[in-house]
C-alpha cells in the first residue's frame, strides 16, 4: 500500500495532534512537452510584507525548475522517490533554505534566500499545499507528479538508498539530529531526467556503495552506463548541514 494512503488516517486528524513531519511522494513519467518556465510549488503568496509570514501560525543534488501546480489525482502506484522534513526546523529543499509549518490540516513552505542558510529573518516566498491533494509539474522534459502528507510518527520505506540531511557534529550520528531525509527505492526501473539520452534509472546499494543502472529507454531494458559510488556512510560536511548516504536494505 502506498505510503500516503496510509498516511491519509493521520492528516484527517491533524487538528487534534502536533504533526512532526512533513512527507512526499514522488511519481516520475516519461517525456512530455511540459514547460520548465516556472517555479510554483502549490499557492503562492507574496512575501514583501514581512509580518506576513510571521502570522502563519494564526492559520497555518536537486533542480529548482520544479513546477508544482494543482491538478488532476496521483496514480495509484508505487513511488519511486520520496522526502520526510521535520517540521519548523531550517532545511534545504530544492537546495533552498527551508521552512515547512503546519496548521488546520495545511502545510506551508517558506523559502529563504540561497545565502541564508539559517532560515532568519523573512523568508522570499511562501506556498500553501494541501495535504493528499496531487500536484504536477515538469524537469527537464519529465512528467512529475508529488504528493504531500503531515504525520506525527516516522516511517521509512524499506528497500530504499537515503539521502539524510543532519545537524550539529559532522560524524554521521543522523538520528536525533536529521532535518531531512531522500529515499529513493532500490532495484525499480523509474524514469526521470539523466545525462544525454540515458532516461531511466535503476539503484541497488550495499554498506559500502551505491551503484545506479542507466538506461537508453523507459523500460530499463537497454543499459547505456553503470555508476559505482562508493561514498555510502561517508560524511559530507558543511558549516550549517551534513549528509550522508545510507543503504536502507
Amino acid at each position: 500500500m502506498r505510503l500516503i494512503l496510509v498516511l491519509l488516517v493521520l492528516s484527517a486528524i491533524v487538528g487534534l495532534i502536533n504533526s512532526q513531519y512533513v512527507l512526499m511522494e514522488v511519481f516520475t513519467y516519461g517525456h512530455t512537452n511540459c514547460s520548465t518556465n516556472s517555479d510554483d510549488s502549490g499557492h503562492e503568496s507574496s512575501s514583501s510584507d514581512s509580518s506576513d509570514w510571521g502570522s502563519l501560525s494564526s492559520w497555518s543534488s536537486s533542480d529548482s525548475s520544479l513546477d508544482l501546480t494543482d491538478t488532476e489525482s496521483c496514480p495509484v502506484t508505487t513511488a519511486s522517490s520520496g522526502n520526510i522534513f521535520k517540521i519548523d526546523t531550517c532545511l534545504l529543499f530544492e537546495w533552498s533554505p527551508t521552512i515547512f509549518k503546519s496548521h488546520d490540516g495545511k502545510i506551508a513552505r517558506l523559502t529563504f534566500d540561497d545565502s541564508n542558510e539559517k532560515c532568519e529573518g523573512s523568508p522570499i516566498s511562501t506556498h500553501l499545499l494541501t495535504p493528499s491533494q496531487c500536484y504536477g509539474g515538469c524537469r527537464q522534459g519529465f512528467q512529475i507528479k508529488s504528493q504531500f502528507a503531515l504525520a506525527e510518527d516516522l516511517f521509512i520505506p524499506n528497500n530504499t538508498v537515503l539521502g539524510i540531511t543532519y545537524t550539529g557534529e559532522c560524524n554521521g550520528d543522523f538520528k536525533n539530529s536529521f532535518v531531512s531525509i531522500n529515499y529513493r527505492l532500490l532495484n525499480m526501473c523509474s524514469v526521470g531526467p539523466g545525462l544525454a539520452s540515458l532516461v531511466a534509472i535503476e539503484l541497488s546499494c550495499n554498506s559500502t556503495s551505491t551503484t545506479s543502472n542507466l538506461y537508453r529507454d523507459e523500460n530499463c531494458t537497454d543499459l547505456g552506463i553503470v555508476i559505482e559510488d562508493p561514498d555510502t556512510d561517508e560524511n559530507y560536511c558543511r558549516k550549517n548541514f551534513n549528509f550522508i548516504t545510507v543503504c536502507n536494505n
